[in-house]
């Protein structure tokens, strides 16, 4: 199952609404992309940012700022990764090589 797919069923089970942000999220790539980027953003911001800190923190006695500051590249990175290959590959994506070949 993908994320598509998932969120159908999902959606649909939310009362007074679901089924029209079903069909709106079927129609609009944009939404699509937004909702993705949410996801991952709350992954790899809120739920990765914090155990990370805390590992280097009290398991590598990293002192707290430098840790803090490790743990927000390597977070940085991971989400640009994600949302480079999950989300703006999408279809009406954004994607900056095919608007330079448009603009041309």
């Amino acid at each position: 199952m993908n994320f598509d797919e998932l969120f159908m069923q999902l959606a649909v089970k939310i009362p007074y609404f679901g089924k029209g942000l079903s069909k709106y999220y079927i129609g609009s790539p944009k939404f699509q992309r937004f909702t993705k980027f949410a996801l991952t953003t709350f992954l790899v911001y809120w739920l990765a940012k914090a155990p990370l800190i805390v590992f280097f923190t009290d398991y590598l006695h990293v002192w707290y700022a430098l840790s803090a500051f490790i743990v927000g590249i390597i977070i940085t990175v991971v989400g640009f990764v994600l949302n480079e290959s999950w989300i703006w590959k999408l279809k009406g994506g954004g994607d900056k090589k095919d608007a330079r070949k448009k603009k041309m």
